[in-house]
């Protein structure tokens, strides 16, 4: 369950909950930010929120919740992101999208690794993109 005050901030831009210690998700989120011309997304380590998995990635929009390969297609729509492989998986029904959705889930930190902590935060995000980074901590108080 993701708490109010975080559900209302997905009112006025979406908020992608990434896991921060993943390279591949890092690379994803850079091109994201890249691909989203008009800054709509907002972005945040999923290990902000503790009883939220890491396993998966999270969109939250208008407070619904998109999760795994859904979310992948609709964050990638909203960025105006072009890419051959989040299009296949658009196209493919969710029983087939789901599980190769898993098997890259699983297998990210064996071939990409995994970082001691997260390098994208609030704090650093002034080098990547101002204003794109959320430190949630900030609305659980």
């Amino acid at each position: 369950m993701i708490p109010e005050p975080i559900l209302k901030l997905s009112n006025a831009h979406p908020i992608v909950f990434f896991d921060g210690y993943c390279m591949l998700c890092e690379h994803w989120v850079i091109r994201l930010i890249n691909a989203d011309q008009e800054s709509i997304l907002r972005f945040s380590p999923l290990q902000a929120l503790d009883h939220l998995p890491t396993d998966s990635i999270v969109l939250l929009e208008k407070q619904q919740v998109l999760r795994e390969a859904k979310a992948v297609i609709r964050i990638a729509q909203i960025a105006g992101l072009k890419n051959w492989k989040i299009t296949f998986l658009g196209i493919l029904p969710n029983f087939l999208a789901r599980p190769i959705y898993k098997l890259v889930s699983k297998t990210r930190y064996l071939l990409y690794n995994k970082k001691s902590q997260c390098s994208i935060s609030e704090e650093n995000s002034n080098r990547i993109a101002q204003n794109l980074f959320i430190d949630i901590t900030k609305f659980l108080k």
